[in-house]
């Protein structure tokens, strides 16, 4: 439940303040010390950017096509908490199907839409190379997605190194993420071309 999430916190409080601080980085809480004072967001950043929704519906498998990630994400399908079973109160129950905040991460779609979808196979488990090297949002890690999964308590939908889309578990895996921002209505492009090598320039 990106909710009540470790990195939820982390990137709207130590990322979004410059700061430095505890993160989380492995199994039964194992910690490190993540310091942004050089790489997190500087004032003028941070004033350009607004409080958004972010839809947090999840989905069983990923063995689906980029509209119907789209979809999901916007619904209401989360994983349903047995509050009377101790091991299935995992601290994060009731899960939430929305969040209001200022840094999300990416969703599947995002991913899954950052293609020419006419030259690949669309369903998101069997993205072949023609689908992701021509996604701008692949790289050579694993990345973590916002959605998560219906089934398991601590799943949430990943993108892999090798293009597909999967399920992760977060209690357990540290991949790579995109902070995501809304940037308020008055926010203008000012300059460059939108490219790594000439990016936009914002006022």
């Amino acid at each position: 439940d990106w909710s009540k999430s470790d990195l939820m916190s982390e990137l709207n409080t130590l990322y979004y303040n410059s700061t430095s601080g505890t993160c989380y980085n492995g199994p039964n809480n194992a910690s490190t010390t993540c310091d942004f004072t050089s790489t997190g967001l500087d004032s003028i950043a941070r004033s350009m950017i607004d409080d958004a929704i972010y839809n947090l519906g999840g989905h069983s498998t990923p063995s689906i096509y980029a509209d119907d990630f789209y979809n999901y994400e916007r619904g209401i399908s989360v994983y349903e908490c047995d509050l009377n079973d101790p091991i299935g109160d995992d601290g994060a129950c009731p899960r939430a199907t929305t969040w209001t905040g200022k840094i999300g991460v990416m969703y599947p779609s995002d991913y899954a839409y950052a293609t020419d979808l006419s030259l690949c196979i669309k369903n998101g488990l069997n993205y072949n190379s023609n689908c992701y090297n021509n996604d701008w949002l692949h790289t050579e890690n694993h990345q973590w997605t916002i959605m998560p999964n219906s089934i398991y308590s601590t799943g949430a939908f990943y993108i892999l190194s090798t293009g597909y889309i999967n399920v992760g578990f977060g209690f357990s895996q540290s991949f790579e993420v995109k902070p995501v921002v809304y940037l308020k209505s008055f926010i203008t492009i000012t300059g460059g071309s939108g490219t790594s090598s000439d990016p936009y320039t914002l006022e």
